[in-house]
């Protein structure tokens, strides 16, 4: 799901966890409320209308349908955004890298953070930050591109560019439940736990494993440039 402005990109904000009675809630929501719930939050993020996402996987009347269910519920409002208490019933998991070239470990990778929670949210670093981090190896792609191709990943229900500034800022506008690293980034499981314990929000951080560490956007490109 694609954001609707360049304007947009970088200003999303989204309902937090809160209050956190999401043990009880998360029990009492079935998979089916999830998956709706999952699609407007999502949309939520990017900028888009949940009631167009939502026509292109159910038909009109099962849309509405699901909808007023939520609704009378308190987990959706009128408008279709989701509530405190529809937000409290998600596992949200955020993952964040640059996708720069995107391979068989990046996809391994989001399975099992998909798996850790009920809607996974990928930030891919802006063109900035992404130069930043990647000093030796020049982009392929802008953060539009990039943006646009991880989405299209069937484990990704969202993907936003990441802000310019710390991370902790988009943590703070996401406000995830688990935070998976990929086995190979450079930020600390314990930086990233002091960090979000700072803004006040109780987040998961995990470490993924891959199965195949060999291989990486960088190695990919260095085997390019030898050709």
């Amino acid at each position: 799901m694609k954001q609707s402005s360049d304007d947009d990109k970088k200003h999303y904000k989204t309902a937090g966890p809160e209050p956190r009675t999401a043990a009880g809630q998360k029990s009492e929501i079935s998979q089916y409320d999830k998956s709706t719930l999952c699609i407007i939050h999502a949309c939520g993020m990017t900028k888009t209308d949940p009631l167009s996402a939502m026509s292109e996987i159910f038909s009109e009347p099962e849309t509405e349908e699901r909808i007023k269910s939520l609704a009378r519920r308190d987990l959706v409002t009128e408008d279709v955004r989701v509530t405190a208490a529809g937000r409290a019933a998600l596992t949200v998991v955020l993952v964040g890298g640059v996708f720069d070239i995107i391979h068989h470990g990046h996809i391994h990778m989001l399975n099992a953070a998909r798996s850790l929670g009920d809607m996974l949210v990928v930030v891919v670093a802006s063109d900035n930050t992404a130069r930043k981090s990647k000093r030796k190896a020049p982009l392929c792609h802008t953060e539009d591109i990039r943006q646009h191709l991880v989405s299209m990943i069937r484990a990704v229900d969202a993907c936003v560019v990441g802000a310019e500034g710390s991370i902790f800022d988009t943590v703070e506008a996401i406000r995830p439940d688990v935070i998976a690293l990929g086995y190979d980034q450079a930020h600390r499981k314990e930086d990233i736990e002091d960090g979000c314990g700072k803004l006040g929000l109780d987040v998961e951080v995990v470490r993924l494993e891959s199965p195949m560490p060999d291989v990486s956007s960088s190695n990919l490109k260095s085997n390019l440039e030898d050709l």
